[in-house]
């Protein structure tokens, strides 16, 4: 009897060791772990924000594509075309070179004036350009959309470099938008 009370006891024993070591695993377990739902509600957080930002870009860019369609209404290949563009008030001030007043053409797909392109350069990239220089820039669909995005949205009023065709498009109140969704 006393052999089967000793073999219990260290049964017992051994069991409650078992059990509280049990214990203490399943305690670091769960005192290391982080809960699955704190994940996922991060995880949706930044599937948002990833998701609106990328709707933003996409309005942003439905906005280039809106004003890049109106500036070349009527031109096949707009970066061929020059256009004479001046404002009523800079007629007289269009600068001549070799008897050509340079500064008063508009062209590329977003209709650029060399004066513009040199302007925002200077002013964005910190970049000074030839005449030249800014006419390729001017002329190149790539260049110039990234400096008309610039212009658009990191500019207070930039939109208003293409007046007439911002109007036809609303880009007022889409940038206004856009900016309400980036706030």
């Amino acid at each position: 009897m006393k052999n089967i009370k000793q073999k219990s006891i260290k049964f017992i024993k051994n069991l409650l060791l078992v059990l509280i070591a049990t214990a203490i695993g399943i305690f670091v377990y769960e005192r290391y772990q982080e809960p699955t739902y704190v994940d996922r509600e991060v995880i949706v957080e930044k599937n948002v924000g990833i998701a609106l930002e990328e709707k933003i870009e996409q309005l942003k860019q439905d906005l280039l594509d809106d004003l890049r369609l109106e500036e070349i209404r009527g031109y096949e290949d707009r970066s061929l075309v020059i256009v004479f563009d001046p404002l009523k008030k800079d007629l007289a001030s269009c600068r001549r070179v070799g008897g050509v007043r340079l500064h008063c053409y508009s062209t590329g797909d977003f209709n650029f004036k060399i004066a513009t392109v040199q302007h925002y350069y200077l002013k964005f990239y910190s970049e000074k350009l030839n005449d030249k220089e800014a006419m390729l820039i001017a002329m190149d669909s790539e260049l110039s959309r990234e400096l008309a995005y610039d212009v658009i949205f990191n500019e207070i009023g930039g939109y208003r470099n293409w007046l007439n065709s911002a109007k036809k498009i609303n880009a007022h109140d889409r940038i206004t938008f856009i900016r309400s969704l980036e706030n």
